[in-house]
């Protein structure tokens, strides 16, 4: 019988923590001489004028950034090639001693770090009064993420193999800037103490006819399983595990678009946490909108004591994800404990694609925030019919032509900012062939909307974007900022898919604005900090784009 081995992590942080070492740490990281120390929500955060380091207390990962510098589109660096970059890379990871040595680079190791294409980030800007239209590359971000080396468990010669992991662990990043500047560093390494078990071996062939379960509802085109690597943890006993997966990609096709699945893994051994199993939220009514009128919507701040609202529309099991559902939930938790008011929660055949558009006074332009996740591509992202649960598609010609017709949809009333949690619609020729001018298709979405936030890539189906944005966005960090920083941490940094939707994931944020008044870039989670005045009628569009 072919097995697969299951792998231990340590209960251990990789960094250890007390005055001295943070100590240490700033003074390697970037010189920090003089900086303050604050412990938040079980992590330590050393500041200093330019520069903050955040240490979780728990597993030890850290995020290292310059903060004037990082993200910052305005600027346009002098960037040294990528020899250069490569060399001052592997400076940086020599001095600082970040890649472990003992099970590394011997005949008995069980995983390595690979090295991926050193990659930049991009801006595109167009100035909608001049017609003029400038791109340039703000920096480059040197990846590796952790691979496990194993017994491949279909060929019977016994031969190794490396298989990614597909979890937020193992990944180390560096980005330089301006004249060979290092401006960011985060990683997510934790030891991995040694094989738990072995445990049987899911064919490929059986993992199939589950998938092919899983997405019964979509049309699928193609799809294709290779073999990774997740994180599983036991809360009881305080363990975490890395087991095998099969994890798919593929292509479904709702009206006349072609749509790629955020991917989802499938355990490839019988070690793996079980499908959870949900009841399906009670059915809404055909007629449903939130007010009988909806003519008749009350602006912000005269319907409750709190103005602040968001709603969330997802798409789960119908489509085959098994994360959506808690990863809409930890959205809406971290809100609602900050005291804002939940419009909507509506998932699978309560996601209805109305509630974006012929109805949308009623639901999303009625919120502030709006969180979607399920699946998506550059032409839009997919919603229901809510006659018959049948998959719809919602492209930009649904919610606007252009800005100013009687059509648009999203900001006339109340919506400021949207995240689509899926695999667009934010791709671009700018990171890959074939992913059009994200700036002239989604133009016509903002009517008073501020920022639109997604991927440029295929991503991976999980639990914890949510929660970790908004997490990050009532520390006071940028939504902008928050959101990229949330998607390095959770997404992988390839997935192993050609144009337009990678290989290399990218997550971006496009937005608008008005000469003279303060630029949507810099918006705060309402309370946490400025937001900028509705941008109607913008002077500008910018999209930018991180790699993972």
């Amino acid at each position: 019988m072919k097995t697969l081995p299951i792998f231990r992590i340590s209960k251990n942080p990789h960094y250890r923590f007390d005055g001295l070492s943070l100590d240490e740490l700033a003074k390697k990281l970037f010189n920090i001489k003089k900086y303050s120390i604050e412990e938040r929500n079980g992590r330590y955060l050393i500041k200093s004028d330019e520069y903050m380091i955040d240490i979780d207390g728990v597993n030890g990962f850290i995020w290292a950034s310059n903060q004037k510098l990082l993200w910052n589109h305005k600027i346009k660096p002098n960037l040294p090639d990528k020899e250069k970059v490569d060399e001052i890379a592997e400076d940086f990871f020599k001095k600082n001693y970040i890649f472990p040595d003992s099970e590394n680079n011997t005949k008995d190791s069980f995983f390595k770090f690979k090295k991926h294409d050193i990659v930049g980030s991009y801006v595109s800007i167009s100035e909608k009064t001049t017609g003029k239209k400038e791109r340039h590359q703000m920096d480059y971000r040197v990846r590796y993420s952790l691979q496990m080396i194993i017994d491949n468990p279909e060929d019977d010669h016994e031969s190794k193999i490396q298989v990614p992991v597909v979890a937020p662990i193992g990944k180390i990043g560096l980005t330089i800037g301006n004249e060979g500047k290092i401006i960011a560093y985060n990683n997510s390494w934790k030891a991995i103490e040694g094989i738990e078990t072995n445990s049987p071996f899911v064919p490929r062939r059986m993992a199939d006819q589950y998938f092919k379960k899983l997405t019964k509802n979509l049309k699928i085109l193609s799809f294709d399983a290779s073999l990774a690597y997740a994180l599983m943890s036991s809360p009881l006993k305080k363990e975490s595990y890395l087991y095998p997966v099969w994890a798919y990609k593929a292509i479904c096709k709702v009206n006349e678009h072609e749509i790629p699945l955020r991917i989802i893994t499938i355990p490839a051994s019988e070690f793996g946490p079980k499908p959870s199993k949900y009841e399906p939220q009670q059915m809404r009514p055909n007629n449903d909108t939130n007010f009988k009128d909806s003519t008749s919507i009350k602006k912000r701040g005269l319907r409750f004591i709190n103005p602040f609202e968001a709603g969330t529309s997802w798409i789960g099991e119908i489509g085959g994800l098994g994360g959506s559902r808690n990863n809409a939930q930890g959205f809406i938790d971290g809100l609602q404990n900050a005291g804002w008011n939940i419009n909507f929660n509506w998932g699978d055949c309560n996601a209805w694609k109305s509630d974006w558009n012929e109805n949308d006074d009623a639901y999303v332009d009625a919120a502030d925030f709006v969180f979607y996740t399920g699946h998506a591509g550059l032409d839009g992202w997919l919603l229901v019919n809510p006659r018959d649960c049948s998959l719809l598609d919602l492209s930009p010609s649904d919610v606007g032509a252009s800005p100013g017709n009687p059509s648009d949809k999203l900001g006339a009333q109340d919506l400021e900012w949207i995240i689509i949690a899926a695999c667009g619609p934010l791709e671009d020729d700018l990171l890959s062939k074939g992913g059009g001018d994200v700036l002239a298709r989604w133009d016509g979405v903002f009517d008073g909307l501020h920022t639109l936030m997604g991927y440029g890539a295929v991503t991976l189906d999980n639990e914890d974007e949510g929660t970790k944005v908004i997490q990050y966005a009532r520390e006071g960090q940028t939504l902008i900022n928050a959101w990229f920083r949330t998607a390095q941490e959770i997404q992988p940094s390839d997935n192993g898919t050609d144009p337009p939707y990678g290989p290399t994931v990218y997550v971006g944020a496009m937005w608008v604005g008005k000469n003279g008044l303060q630029d949507p870039y810099n918006d705060h989670l309402w309370g946490y900090g400025s937001v900028a005045p509705d941008p109607v009628d913008p002077d500008y569009l910018v999209c930018m784009w991180v790699p993972c």
